[in-house]
């Protein structure tokens, strides 16, 4: 069974002493070679072929090969059926965007370069905005903007106080969006490093036993400068929903 338009292709191996005459058959017609038929026959290998170019409705029948020496003849024939199957494309599976690696905090001394990055993934590729306190940014010959295949880069030549602020990444594709956001502090280098303090927790999250169906409120206290950002797991995997968090700075 083959395809309509597609190239048919029917061959067999013929033996014999002497070497035989190869003729083939459509029903009881015997096939020339023309514009849409090709026949060939190997003496070497016994090889005979019969391709049809460009099959069509008409060319669905039986087709015969045969075999004549002065001793005998053979013969062999196959149906020949065309299929009209319409070939279906797999569809394409949509998946909303994830944050996979988000911002982080960052505190960077005035004049240096602040540079911001974040992973993300979705299908389609999501479409990729920054913003900083809720202003999108444009890209300037001070501020570039990189998008990769899985991760955006934010970069900020000779940053000054005016940079800092909150900054936050929103990726969106046509099934939904995730965003991320951190706090960037630019400081003079005489009290930059003096005031960072890595996040530390002051209160860890306390095991709660609940009844199904009721609601569960899940707290934890964290201390750092600059302001820390924060990402919930469950079972090691992120969750897509962030929760309100109390912060001691």
């Amino acid at each position: 069974m083959i395809e309509e338009h597609t190239p048919a292709l029917l061959e067999c191996v013929v033996t014999g002493m002497p070497i035989p005459e190869v003729k083939w058959y459509r029903d009881e017609k015997e096939v020339k070679p023309n514009e849409r038929t090709e026949l060939s026959f190997n003496p070497t290998t016994g090889e005979a072929k019969l391709k049809i170019l460009q099959p069509m409705s008409e060319d669905e029948t039986i087709y015969r090969v045969r075999a004549i020496n002065k001793y005998g003849r053979a013969e062999c024939r196959a149906n020949l059926v065309i299929s009209n199957i319409v070939k279906v494309s797999k569809p394409i599976v949509l998946r909303a965007p994830r944050i996979t690696r988000p911002l982080s905090a960052l505190i960077i001394e005035r004049g240096k370069s602040l540079k911001l990055l974040a992973d993300f993934d979705g299908i389609p590729k999501p479409e990729v905005k920054w913003f900083r306190n809720g202003i999108e940014i444009t890209p300037t010959n001070k501020r570039k903007i990189d998008i990769y295949e899985n991760t955006t880069e934010l970069n900020i030549i000779e940053a000054t106080n005016k940079d800092s602020g909150k900054y936050e990444i929103k990726v969106q594709n046509e099934v939904g969006e995730a965003r991320s956001s951190s706090s960037v502090t630019v400081k003079e280098r005489k009290d930059t490093m003096d005031e960072v303090k890595a996040p530390m927790f002051v209160e860890p999250i306390q095991p709660q036993l609940v009844a199904e169906g009721e609601v569960v409120i899940m707290e934890t206290r964290v201390e750092s400068y600059p302001a820390a950002s924060f990402q919930w797991f469950h079972e090691s995997k992120p969750l897509e929903v962030f929760f309100p968090i109390s912060m001691l700075v």
